[in-house]
């Protein structure tokens, strides 16, 4: 909820390129603002061009700030290099055309960080057919994934991938036949199935991981904690967890 910048300070170049998902706000907001003023490119890969250009306006703005402060990680320029590209993961036409416009502009990728999601919704069926958590939080990071691995293999040392995961792991086991959930709404389960989606991105992390062993790739997911972000809009109706979240702000 609080605390101090805890991160190396480093100096990134202009030409380092770094791809976060849901970067207008929360976690991804925070990762977007501070590499960005560490000097690298960043692109916020995002629904909503408004709220992107806004959380960009914001970040320039938070910027002229710390400079003046002298926050020794900012890099040394007028103005940090930002830039919007319209992602819907909850959409496969919307990855896709995601996808074709990033190789289409022919520019490396040294960082992607897959931090975009939605949390303990009721359920809710995207317009390809799955379930809305399983889809926004792994498939479409996948699909992401395995399409611009190629172009990472050919970005130079020390690329990765980072994956926002979550503890939520812990409660359910891994069952192929509940995948996609195809019951009675009534009785879909919100913890088991945002915990699923969470279990199959650290899955994912430790095949690829094996599968890049030796490679200039490393991928990694992490659990953020209990953080105070937009993500809680999924579960407004969800009363243990918005009284959660407010005892965890009351606290800090």
């Amino acid at each position: 909820m609080g605390g101090k910048q805890s991160f190396p300070v480093v100096k990134l170049p202009k030409d380092r390129i770094v791809v976060i998902t849901g970067a207008n706000t929360g976690i991804g907001y925070e990762a977007a603002k501070w590499v960005a003023m560490m000097g690298a490119t960043v692109i916020l890969a995002c629904r909503s061009k408004e709220r992107a250009e806004k959380a960009m306006q914001k970040i320039q703005e938070e910027f002229q700030v710390e400079k003046e402060n002298r926050t020794p990680v900012i890099c040394d320029t007028e103005s940090l290099s930002m830039e919007f590209m319209e992602l819907d993961l909850g959409s496969f036409k919307s990855v896709r055309d995601f996808i074709q416009a990033y190789k289409s502009s022919a520019r490396a990728l040294h960082v992607l960080v897959c931090n975009a999601g939605v949390a303990l919704m009721p359920f809710t069926k995207t317009e390809d057919g799955f379930e809305v958590m399983l889809q926004v939080n792994y498939l479409s990071h996948f699909i992401v994934i395995a399409h611009l691995l190629p172009i990472m293999r050919q970005s130079g040392e020390d690329c990765r991938i980072v994956l926002v995961s979550s503890d939520a792991h812990r409660t359910c086991n891994f069952d192929l036949n509940k995948m996609n959930y195809s019951g009675d709404p009534e009785k879909f389960g919100r913890w088991d199935y945002y915990g699923r989606s969470k279990l199959y991105q650290i899955m994912q992390m430790h095949s690829m991981d094996r599968r890049l062993e030796g490679s200039n790739i490393s991928v990694n997911s992490l659990h953020p904690g209990l953080v105070d972000t937009e993500i809680s809009r999924s579960y407004q109706d969800y009363r243990l967890m918005t009284r959660l979240t407010w005892i965890a702000k009351a606290f800090g």
